[in-house]
């Protein structure tokens, strides 16, 4: 246990200086500093490349008596006698483990800690931690925080320095003069190419198709033991996908394609959506078949699909604002026609007040809503084009 502890104390002030480079902090940051006074170890979830390594990187510069490890690294270690070993010589007061899905029993070993030290953990995971789920009950003791991709606000400044305010989502739809700008819808194009913060040093179509790689092939393999089968399928799954127009397909054709049952399907959806790859988005009202419509996590329509830019921007639309909902955990369904069509159309709720907003491009009018009675309405443009209740589309990556 000491060679090991002396391996890892010895990289620390490498952590420390790969810390600092980053001097832009996104805004689950200050969340993370007001967790640290909270009596309850906090968690990260998030996809590959969002930035959750720099985050607690910045928290190790951030506290003193803190100490970073990346658990990806690390075998056969006992996480528990590790961290009381840190607390007992090295009074160390912060835990950061990055990947913790990667040590078997990690649920034990956190209980431990909570337990038994006065070590405040922050941990991450690239995989959605379902934590009521697991044979140690941590449902009491954790704190799961999710980090999304950049906005499109995050992405101005860091990227171009541009400061937008935060708007919250009565500001966009309770607006009806809302312009836009033309220098700032100038960048949604390139935004959309690359929300992710490690496509800020490396923006290689490589960088995404190892992530979706990592993500496959390691990630979901660690946590569920899948069979080489499972992974092929996995990987022409989103393959499909991406070529797909704004996810519409059902999972009865999405099966048969991969050549897989219905229920393999679901399972292999349902762990996409904990990887963060992908979202499955239901239908709006009680009596129609609750047949999800699937839509990609930006970037990745743009690296897996074979199409250009202009020929699946109408999907990547509809991606954007998904993605963006779901990171504001704000509860989205999409609308069908009378014929049970996928729409662009999506329903939320805002304070007791119904919305549809219609996702389109200059051309997009209001269609009849597909007979959904509705309070309200509004058309997200890009490009934006002034006309009754229309407003530009990234406007909703303001939200955080």
């Amino acid at each position: 246990m000491t060679q090991e502890i002396e391996k890892i104390i010895s990289l620390q002030p490498l952590y420390e200086q790969q810390g600092r480079r980053y001097t832009f902090k996104r805004f689950l940051f200050k969340k993370l500093v007001k967790e640290a006074k909270q009596n309850h170890l906090t968690g990260i979830s998030g996809l590959r490349g969002s930035g959750k390594t720099v985050l607690l990187l910045q928290l190790l510069n951030y506290f003193s008596s803190s100490f970073y490890i990346s658990l990806d690294t690390l075998e056969n270690v006992d996480l528990f006698e590790l961290a009381r070993e840190l607390e007992k010589r090295y009074q160390i007061k912060y835990l950061l483990l990055d990947e913790v899905h990667y040590l078997p029993n990690w649920h034990k070993y956190l209980k431990q800690i909570y337990d038994v030290l006065k070590v405040k953990v922050f941990f991450t995971s690239s995989i959605s931690l379902d934590i009521l789920g697991t044979r140690v009950d941590l449902s009491r003791r954790v704190n799961i925080l999710s980090l999304p991709v950049m906005s499109f606000r995050e992405y101005l400044a860091i990227a171009h320095n541009i400061s937008h305010p935060l708007l919250s989502l009565d500001d966009i739809l309770n607006n009806n003069q809302l312009q836009a700008d033309p220098t700032i819808e100038g960048i949604f194009k390139e935004y959309l190419n690359y929300p992710l913060i490690s496509q800020l040093a490396d923006k290689t179509p490589s960088l995404v198709k190892n992530i979706i790689e990592r993500m496959i092939d390691y990630d979901l393999v660690n946590v569920k033991k899948l069979s080489l089968t499972d992974k092929i399928n996995l990987h022409q799954i989103l393959k499909f996908l991406s070529q797909i127009e704004g996810g519409d397909i059902s999972l009865t054709s999405l099966a048969a394609n991969i050549g897989v049952s219905k229920y393999k399907m679901q399972n292999y959806v349902e762990l996409l959506e904990k990887a963060f790859i992908l979202y499955s988005v239901l239908p709006q009202g009680r009596n129609v078949l609750k047949e999800p419509k699937i839509l990609l996590n930006l970037p990745f329509r743009l690296y897996l699909s074979e199409k250009t830019f202009s020929d699946i921007l109408g999907a990547l639309k509809e991606d954007f604002f998904v993605t963006i909902m779901k990171a504001v955990d704000v509860p989205v369904y999409y609308l069908k026609t009378q014929r049970g069509r996928k729409t662009p159309d999506f329903y939320l709720e805002l304070r007791g007040q119904r919305w549809v907003v219609e996702i389109g491009g200059k051309k997009k009018g209001f269609s009849q809503f597909k007979g959904v009675k509705v309070e309200n309405k509004r058309v997200a443009l890009y490009p934006f084009t002034s006309k009754p209740l229309s407003l530009p589309l990234y406007l909703f990556g303001m939200l955080y």
